[in-house]
């Protein structure tokens, strides 16, 4: 397939121009909030009551194409840059947008726009924008140039006045055309022009009851590079680490940690399915744990009522996950290995059998609780929160200097303090009760969580060896709560077979016993270790 370039060739794009003025794109770039809609929904939100209501006026319909020039190897976009000429009507000119940002949850960056310099396109403009390879840059060939894809948009513009907010409202149906194929992505805009930023994840909230939309990860330029390089530069697998580096503030860190932690939730959620399959379950609760950890471990920097009520929607969510969990580990790990263990013991089939049963309904409650939770507004609110960086209330003074303090200097007393409260706490763990225990693994949990929230700032063997040994401690101490889960749980199946029930009930009760004594012994030994293992941040 060839692509329409609708300007001049390769060979006629300026080949000597002038050293243009730089360009140099806002130092903070526009509140911008990408949707995914289908189009159904883009048909119901055209007529959709809620836009109707608050548009200012009737929309405008643009119509416009943009041609992407590119390397054959894809060099420049490969450098998170979109180099075209778009032409609207009689107008033409050239665009250069970064690309190398996902679009999910808030800000992202604008296009730099300038009109042709005589027609030609001017690769020289390239060299000023923020992340190219300037070197790069100047080797390369006019003659190096092809077209690459075309977009042909159209557009409905609203104008939109929502409370004291005002913004752009668009819908962009895009038509990409490339030599690897074709694509229709169909997305929503919004825009903040002026007024208070939540007013736009706000009117999203309300526009979500009227029509279905997913938070954009890929914009429709990503979508089209992604369709000719045939891989995505982009990625949304979760377990990314957050870019950190020892120049960011409290506040820069915060948000980079946070983003890559609703990153993480907004994937798993999405992953779930009706069958609800045990990794899914695990993976989604430990997403939502992270989250409830990062606005525990920066609370001092947070608004401290909004923290504790967006905390508490978090938790609500991982609760409705609980029990479908509790069901997941006590097969896995007590009814699997006893039964390898017994063989054909009759009562544990019963048991196991019934075990499956109540699982399958405890993960039929928990994905009609997930659909019931509006998991759209409360992902609205974290990128409120963390894309976008706004908080439902200002930091007050103390919160404020926090905020500024090197990122650095907090994780290193965060680390230190965590650990030693956890060194105080295991220290006499061979006469703790289960009550003791219980707290113990949640203070595992939470100093593994804060060791790996700012492990990237402390690249090396030391982190690695920590995280490990922490581990291994949090790995025993969860065999010690299984083992009391599990004999809770046995209990409960029991009552529904007199005959079998209390026999089966008794073997993991004494299975447990047996896996709680081997975890105390090894334990010793594994906490030993780790009170060896070098910390791997420095104490000042």
């Amino acid at each position: 397939m060839m692509i329409d370039a609708t300007v001049e060739p390769a060979s006629e794009i300026a080949t000597a121009p002038e050293i243009p003025a730089p360009v140099v794109p806002p130092a903070t770039p526009p509140l911008r909030l990408l949707l995914d809609v289908d189009g159904e929904a883009a048909a119901v939100l055209a007529k959709a009551e809620v836009v109707l209501a608050h548009a200012a006026k009737r929309p405008v319909i643009r119509r416009l194409r943009q041609v992407f020039w590119d390397t054959p190897g894809l060099t420049i976009g490969r450098q998170g840059i979109g180099f075209a000429i778009e032409t609207s009507g009689r107008r033409r000119q050239q665009l250069m947008r970064p690309i190398g940002v996902r679009p999910t949850g808030g800000r992202i960056l604008s296009p730099v726009a300038m009109a042709l310099d005589g027609e030609r396109l001017d690769p020289a403009r390239l060299a000023f924008l923020p992340g190219i390879d300037v070197g790069h840059v100047a080797r390369l060939l006019p003659s190096d140039l092809v077209p690459v894809l075309a977009l042909d948009l159209h557009r409905t513009i609203w104008q939109i006045e929502f409370g004291e907010a005002r913004f752009a409202l668009t819908l962009e149906k895009a038509e990409v055309e490339a030599t690897a194929g074709r694509l229709g992505p169909c997305q929503v805009e919004l825009l903040l022009q002026a007024g208070p930023a939540h007013g736009l994840y706000d009117f999203a909230a309300e526009l979500h009851r009227a029509v279905p939309f997913e938070l954009a990860t890929h914009d429709a330029v990503q979508q089209a590079y992604r369709l000719v390089a045939a891989e995505d530069w982009w990625p949304t697998e979760p377990g990314q680490a957050p870019l950190l580096h020892h120049a960011m503030s409290v506040e820069q860190g915060l948000l980079a940690i946070g983003r890559a932690a609703v990153a993480d939730l907004r994937a798993e959620i999405g992953r779930l399915t009706q069958a609800m399959p045990v990794e899914q379950v695990h993976q989604a609760r430990v997403a939502l744990r992270r989250l409830r950890s990062i606005l525990s471990v920066f609370r001092k920097a947070l608004p401290d009522a909004p923290r504790r009520a967006l905390a508490g929607d978090l938790t609500a969510l991982a609760s409705a996950l609980g029990q479908a969990r509790e069901w997941d580990v006590f097969m896995a790990n007590t009814l699997t290995p006893l039964g390898r263990a017994l063989g054909e013991e009759r009562g544990l089939k019963g048991l196991g059998f019934t075990a499956a049963v109540l699982r399958e309904r405890a993960a039929a409650d928990a994905y009609a609780a997930v659909l019931a939770s509006d998991f759209m507004g409360l992902s609205l609110r974290l990128a409120a929160w963390f894309d976008a960086g706004l908080w439902p209330e200002p930091p007050s003074a103390e919160a404020a200097a926090l905020l500024a303090e090197p990122l650095e200097r907090y994780a290193t007393a965060i680390l230190r303090k965590s650990h030693k409260r956890f060194l105080a706490a295991g220290a006499h763990l061979a006469e703790a009760g289960p009550s003791d225990l219980h707290g113990l693994r949640i203070d595992a949990k939470r100093l593994r969580y804060v060791a790996e929230f700012f492990r990237p700032l402390f690249p090396g063997k030391p982190a690695r060896r920590y995280v490990a040994a922490l581990r291994d401690i949090q790995d025993i101490l969860g065999t010690l709560n299984d083992a009391v889960v599990a004999r809770g749980l046995a209990a409960k199946l029991a009552a529904q077979d007199e005959k079998y029930g209390p026999r089966a009930a008794g073997l993991v009760a004494g299975w447990s016993a047996a896996e709680t004594e081997a975890a105390r012994q090894r334990f010793a030994e594994v906490w030993r270790q780790f009170t060896k293992t070098a910390r791997f941040w420095k104490d000042r």
